[in-house]
């Protein structure tokens, strides 16, 4: 038997009977019939126009588009950022639109679009910004690029603040009354764009959208849980040639939700987590796999760094750590900041 590393405040009294732990843990999910629910496919799919502003942005990156202004997409360094990036990069070269991707320095810059990312720009000509997983709480930003005569779309999850940017357009679950299901991961928002877009359903994203929304820890219910049924079949035939490279990396037995939240994710995680994010974009994005083998190589040397950085801070970490204390606070200038949360989570499955 596996050992739990959680000390479980179970719903179900006493040690639950073999036959029951099924009907149990569906009961505890409130899933009523679990065929249907692990069968779910593009019919439990929301329409992407009832987020808000949705029309309004697909207006204008058409209009960009014929008028051959130049688009920037702007994201987040961790897995859902990245796959959000790489689907509308996809979807957009596919419609003919001069596009390019940046999003922050982890380190230097932090969360979300910034004023160095503002002025750079600016300075290239950028007529069109599209935020991905992130951009609902960058009001001076958004402001500096209306100024300069620049729009910006904001496709978001995170929780907004009492004061909303004055972007050309904002497609948000949270600020959208008629969408029937708010718990979506930033890479899903941005491939409603791009179906929006599209006019279908771009089966071939599905499984970068999957990915995204498994790491993100989104509640695997309603859409997502059918686009996590539809993208794990999609992968295993996947046209995508850098998805193609880390499962291969992999060395999968079997290709589930298990494989993708602690095989593939993290390798996709462990580039931002240095701050090389900007490579796993590229091996997901490219359709040269002389580039994808090379950058396959990098991902995985970043992701075993990552690990190794990982093991030593935790070191440090336990140094530190007085387990009599009912609150753990553990500080130390040695750690590297990409793995913080990752010790921080080590130590709650530690010491409870």
């Amino acid at each position: 038997m596996i050992k739990t590393k959680y000390q479980w405040k179970t719903k179900a009294e006493g040690i639950v009977k073999d036959e029951e732990i099924f009907k149990t843990i569906l009961k505890n999910r409130k899933i009523s019939n679990y065929e249907i629910f692990f069968s779910m496919g593009k019919e439990h799919l929301h329409d992407p126009f009832l987020l808000n502003d949705m029309q309004k942005a697909v207006n204008r990156i058409k209009s960009a588009i014929k008028q051959k202004e130049k688009i920037i997409i702007f994201g987040d360094y961790d897995c859902d950022g990245i796959t959000a990036i790489a689907v509308l990069v996809r979807t957009l070269r596919h419609l003919g639109a001069d596009i390019d991707f940046d999003l922050p320095d982890r380190f230097y810059e932090g969360y979300g679009l910034n004023m160095r990312a503002v002025e750079d720009i600016i300075s290239n000509g950028y007529k069109l910004v599209i935020t991905v997983d992130n951009g609902i709480t960058c009001v001076e930003e958004v402001e500096s690029l209306k100024n300069a005569g620049i729009d910006t779309i904001i496709t978001d999850h995170h929780e907004a603040a009492e004061v909303i940017p004055d972007a050309y357009a904002i497609v948000h679950p949270k600020l959208s009354p008629e969408y029937p299901f708010t718990e979506i991961a930033g890479v899903m928002v941005a491939y409603k764009l791009a179906q929006a877009l599209s006019g279908h359903y771009l089966e071939n994203l599905f499984d970068l959208v999957m990915i995204g929304t498994i790491a993100d820890l989104m509640p695997l219910d309603n859409e997502n849980q059918a686009m996590v049924n539809l993208g794990i079949e999609v992968i295993k035939n996947t046209k995508n040639i850098g998805l193609k490279k880390l499962i291969e990396f992999s060395n999968l037995d079997i290709i589930n939700v298990t494989a993708i939240a602690f095989k593939i994710a993290p390798k996709i995680n462990s580039s931002g987590r240095l701050n090389q994010a900007k490579s796993a974009v590229e091996l997901l994005i490219t359709e040269d796999i002389k580039i994808a083998n090379d950058l396959i190589i990098d991902i995985e040397k970043n992701h075993d760094l990552r690990k190794r950085l990982t093991e030593e801070a935790f070191l440090i970490c336990e140094e530190n750590v007085n387990p009599k204390d009912s609150i753990l606070v553990v500080a130390s200038k040695d750690l590297h900041e990409g793995v913080i949360g990752i010790c921080a989570q080590r130590l709650v499955e530690k010491y409870q």
